[in-house]
């Protein structure tokens, strides 16, 4: 199951980090899984965020996480951070169209 909240910690800026305001290199580093993540957001945007009408998105990004898990290839903690800076990015994003 997913955490209903996460803290982000930190985000390291070095210069072979990548931008911290482009979401698609943010999303790029998921490896693996950057096309279920992509695939459940515009799910969760079709459907106004309703999350119990993405259960099929969120399940297969689940499953991809897990098998990603199991051979040890990522981090969980890393990896909810990543997800949680997307997360603020995405509604900053929303944010400054909105005062447009």
């Amino acid at each position: 199951s997913f955490p209903s909240t996460m803290t982000v910690t930190s985000i390291s800026s070095s210069s072979t980090s990548p931008d911290p305001n482009d979401i698609d290199s943010i999303i790029h580093q998921l490896g693996p899984c950057a096309q279920k993540y992509l695939q459940f957001d515009e799910c969760m945007e079709r459907e106004s965020r309703n999350y119990s009408k993405c259960v099929k998105e969120t399940k297969e990004l689940k499953k991809c996480w897990d098998q990603l898990n199991e051979r040890g290839l990522r981090n969980l903690q890393e990896e909810r951070e990543m997800m949680m800076k997307v997360r603020e990015m995405r509604k900053m994003e929303a944010q400054k169209e909105e005062r447009e």
